[in-house]
C-alpha cells in the first residue's frame, strides 16, 4: 500500500517464490513499477492497482505493508489510511507498518539527533511527525486495531505488526 515502484514489495517475492502481491500506489507510479517488476522476472506473480489508500485499498491480500508511509500524515490522516485497511481486513489478515520508530525520550546521541531533524522536517514539510511504539499504539487504537509485536530491524526500522482488535 503505497508502493511506490515497488522495490520493497519486489524484494518480497524473490525471497518467496510462491507468493504473489499487489502494488497498489497511484496511478503515476505504476507504469514504471510494472516496468521494473518485468525486467526482474515478478510481472506474473503482481497486479498493479491504482487508487487513493484514503478512499480504498484492494480486498482479499493476508499481509497489507506500508514502509515510510504513515509517518508523512498527520494522526487524523494517518488513522483514515488505517481504518480504510481494517474496512478490507479479516482477523487473520495483518498490516506491517515498516517505520524509524522514535524512541520514548530522546538523548544528545548521533542517532537520536537524527530522529529530531527528521521529526522536525516531517512537521515543518508535511505537518505529520515521527511517532514512538506508543503513539503508533494510539494510531492503531483509533483504527480499530491493535498492535500485535514490534520487530526491531537492524536497518534502524522497525516492523509494527498489527491486526484487528
Amino acid at each position: 500500500v503505497g508502493g511506490g515502484y515497488g522495490q520493497l514489495l519486489a524484494e518480497i517475492l524473490m525471497a518467496h517464490p510462491t507468493a504473489a502481491g499487489i502494488l497498489f500506489d497511484m496511478e503515476h507510479a505504476i507504469p514504471k513499477a510494472r516496468e521494473q517488476f518485468t525486467a526482474r522476472g515478478l510481472a506474473d506473480r503482481c497486479q498493479f492497482v491504482s487508487g487513493d489508500f484514503f478512499t480504498r485499498v484492494p480486498a482479499g491480500a493476508d499481509v497489507y505493508c506500508l514502509k515510510s508511509v504513515i509517518h508523512d500524515w498527520n494522526d487524523e490522516d494517518s488513522i483514515r489510511i488505517l481504518e480504510v485497511l481494517r474496512n478490507v481486513m479479516t482477523p487473520e489478515n495483518r498490516v506491517l507498518l515498516i517505520e524509524r520508530v522514535m524512541p520514548e525520550r530522546l538523548h544528545s546521541s548521533p542517532e537520536d539527533q537524527v530522529f529530531a531533524q527528521s521529526d522536525l522536517h516531517m512537521l515543518v514539510a508535511l505537518a505529520a511527525q515521527e511517532r514512538t511504539q506508543a503513539e503508533y499504539e494510539a494510531l492503531f487504537a483509533a483504527a480499530g486495531m491493535k498492535l500485535l509485536r514490534p520487530i526491531r530491524m537492524p536497518s534502524g526500522f522497525q516492523i509494527l505488526e498489527a491486526g484487528l482488535s
